[in-house]
Order: C-alpha cells, then sequence, then structure tokens
C-alpha cells in the first residue's frame, strides 16, 4: 500500500502536479495532495496543510490508516504484515519525523537488506538473515564499521515492529582522529583556492559538523558578540544533532572574514551555498581532492571505486584527509589554550563529556608535563 505525496498547481487555467523537492521551502498557499489506490481505483486527497512537514506527517498517518484498514478486513492469517509494508510504513515515518539525510540512509540500508532478506512476512525474520546481510556488505566492499552502522539501522528497523528478539552485533575497529599539524594546515591552505580557504577556517574557527556548515547562514553570526549559532532551520527541514542549538565564539580572523563574505554577497543567506544556492554536499569530496592535488594523501588508503580497487597514491580516498579532524583540531587548539573541556564539550555540541575528553586525550600526551612524568619514569635506568 502506497501513499505518494504531490503539490498541486494551475498553469493556464490547467491543473498539473509534481513531486516536491524535501529540500526546497514551499511558501504557505501551496496545495499538497495525496494519490492511493482503494479497491484498485486511484483516489486524490487535497490536505489541509500549510507546510511541507505536515504533509508528509499527513502521507505517514494516512499510509498507516489504509494499512490498518486492509488488516482489519483481511483473515487472521493475512494480518501479518509484510516486510515491503513495513519498510514502506517505516520509511514515510522517517521522512515525516527525522532529517532528510537520515530519510537516504535508512532507505539505502533497508533496500539493501531487502536484497538479502527472502522471508515475505516480518515475523519470519531471524538471527540468519542479519547474517546474510552482513556477508553480502562484506563481499560489496564495505568496510567493518559501515557494515555494523547498516546492520545497527536495520535493527532499529526491526524493533520499531516490536521485534526485540532478533539482533546482531559486527565488530569494528574505532579508527583513532587525529588533529590536523600546523604543517599539514599550511600545507594544505597552500594548495587551495580562496574559496576552499574559506571553507576550512570556517570548519577549523567553528569546530562545527559538516551538515551544521552546509546549513550556516549569516544570521547566525552576531557580530558585534563575535559569535555564531547552530539554529534550527526549517525551510530545509533541518535540525542541529540531539536537537541542541549551541552558540561558539569565533576567533576575530574569521568574524572579518565572514562581514568580507557578506558584504560581496549581500543577497545569499547561507554563508557556503552549492552553485544553485542550496547547502552545500560536497565539503569532503573538496577537502579530498584538493589533498590529493597537493600530494598530502599518505599512500597507503586502499578502497573500491566503481568495482576497482585504487589507492590514495592517485586517487582522493586519503582516509587522514577527513572534516572530522577539524573538529578535534578545534579541541585540541583550545585544550592548549587552558580553555577548560565543559567549556570545549558545550562548544562542539557533543552530549557526553566523556567524548569530548577522548577528543583531548591525545592533546596531553605531547605536553612538556607528560614529557617530564614519562623521562621521570625511567630516569633511575637511563642513568649510567
Amino acid at each position: 500500500m502506497t501513499v505518494s505525496l504531490w503539490i498541486r498547481e494551475t498553469v493556464g487555467g490547467k491543473r498539473t502536479y509534481r513531486k516536491p523537492n524535501k529540500k526546497k521551502f514551499y511558501r504557505n498557499g501551496t496545495v499538497f495532495c495525496l494519490r492511493y489506490s482503494v479497491d484498485g481505483k486511484r483516489r486524490w486527497e487535497t490536505l489541509d496543510v500549510t507546510n511541507l512537514n505536515a504533509a508528509l506527517a499527513a502521507r505517514a498517518t494516512k499510509e498507516a490508516a489504509l494499512l490498518s484498514a486492509v488488516s482489519t478486513v483481511a483473515s487472521a492469517s493475512a494480518k501479518r504484515i509484510s516486510v515491503d509494508d513495513a519498510m514502506g510504513t517505516y520509511l514515510s515515518t522517517v521522512a515525516a519525523t527525522r532529517a532528510h539525510k537520515t530519510w537516504l540512509a535508512y532507505n539505502l540500508i533497508l533496500n539493501e537488506f531487502r536484497k538479502t532478506c527472502t522471508k515475505e512476512y516480518l515475523d519470519q525474520i531471524d538471527k540468519s538473515d542479519l547474517t546474510a546481510f552482513v556477508v553480502a556488505q562484506k563481499k560489496a566492499g564495505q568496510d567493518d564499521r559501515t557494515v555494523a552502522n547498516r546492520l545497527a539501522g536495520v535493527v532499529t528497523f526491526l524493533r520499531a515492529h516490536g521485534i526485540t528478539n532478533v539482533t546482531l552485533r559486527h565488530k569494528f575497529t574505532e579508527k583513532k582522529v587525529k588533529a590536523y599539524s600546523v604543517e599539514e594546515l599550511r600545507a594544505l591552505n597552500a594548495a587551495s583556492t580562496d574559496e576552499e580557504l574559506q571553507i576550512w577556517q570556517f570548519f577549523l574557527g567553528t569546530g562545527f559538523r559538516e551538515d551544521e556548515v552546509a546549513h550556516a547562514c549569516d544570521t547566525d553570526v552576531d557580530f558585534k558578540l563575535k559569535t555564531i549559532s547552530v539554529l534550527e532551520k526549517r525551510q530545509w527541514n533541518w535540525k542541529p544533532k540531539d536537537k541542541e542549538e549551541r552558540t561558539v565564539p569565533i576567533p576575530d580572523s574569521l568574524v572579518e572574514l565572514l562581514k568580507v563574505r557578506k558584504a560581496m554577497h549581500p543577497d545569499g543567506w547561507l554563508i557556503f551555498p552549492n552553485t544553485k544556492g542550496n547547502p552545500e554536499g560536497h565539503f569532503l569530496r573538496m577537502l579530498k581532492e584538493r589533498a590529493l592535488a597537493a600530494g598530502l594523501n599518505c599512500g597507503h588508503c586502499t578502497r573500491t571505486l566503481n568495482g576497482k580497487a585504487v589507492s590514495c597514491k592517485d586517487a582522493a580516498c586519503c582516509e587522514h584527509w577527513i572534516l572530522h579532524r577539524f573538529r578535534k583540531t578545534f579541541a585540541t587548539m583550545h585544550h592548549a589554550n587552558s580553555v577548560p573541556a565543559r567549556t570545549i564539550q558545550f562548544w562542539l555540541g557533543h552530549e557526553s563529556l566523556e567524548t569530548t575528553l577522548r577528543y583531548l586525550a591525545d592533546a596531553e600526551l605531547g605536553s612538556e608535563k607528560t614529557r617530564t612524568q614519562v623521562n621521570g619514569s625511567f630516569a633511575e635506568i637511563d642513568r649510567e
């Protein structure tokens, strides 16, 4: 049972329908409609809503109601929920209640799972189906962390439907993220364009996550207090992680850069939009391509690209060049300047102080205090 969402427009006196773009903002007065089938006949229903989020929620509600109606009139044996219907309902709910990026992730995960799951009904799924999914993902060349994340997504889907006795864990090695060194940042900056240089400076000066940079707007900046805030952007159906807004102080150099960008783009809104004026989604690709062009790759990383094994010696796939390292560097630099860990935790938007402390652990390794302690521990042996 599928319920699809459409936008109705009148052009030249003629009604037309088109599917909405989940990343686009629709003004009040936009007419949203649902299309579905009942008893083999296609039906249209005009929604009494004012925005895309409410329309998506109405679609999920309608789909659930139709599935419930079918279940009520069916026989007892037919009341079992099929895997396909469960997936459709779950994805509709995610689309209505979560960010579009989250929907894309679950859509990919569940479609990959369906390729290996041969069961017709949800209550037939057991541990062997999860094992088959893991094996297929490994054969497809996915790394252990990706497999673990996708497996967790499948388990979350099952639990949402009351299936709590089917679970499986896939272990992976937690990769240690190191802060960028001053030398690495200088080499990257020297090889970057002016626009790329400003992007790296923004990542480093704010400690923002990729999505937070993509949705950062001029209105988030307080030029008097020299701060920038992470705020919800309803027009793009975007919310901060854990739905927690926060404000971060930024260095004078970044404040001046943002003033110049605002003066150069007075009609813009996003600080770093893509060519169509929407949130940029390719910062990571930019970074990896620039690192490759600058000869900064380690030369040891490998991955599968289009079914072919490639190396970071000649491909933009070096695992050492990732956006997350800017956050680690942000934390390390503030820690070295005696900013309290609790304050850094708030600036980074970490829910747990333990996460922040893991960021800062390496910073202590190279400190003078640590060197004195280590050398002191072996001083007796080192004496002649």
